[in-house]
């Protein structure tokens, strides 16, 4: 694995998390994808 895919995983679990209250993990996945990606998608199960 690259470092900077190690540093992705490293910045999703080190990230605050609460079940339930997933927000956080949420926001800074969106910010990362949308660098790759032209839209995304969210909602809630």
């Amino acid at each position: 694995m690259e470092e900077k895919e190690l540093e992705f995983l490293k910045e999703i679990t080190d990230s605050q998390r609460t079940s339930g209250n997933e927000d956080a993990v949420r926001t800074y996945l969106k910010e990362k994808f949308l660098q790759v990606a032209d839209k995304v998608e969210v909602w809630g199960l």
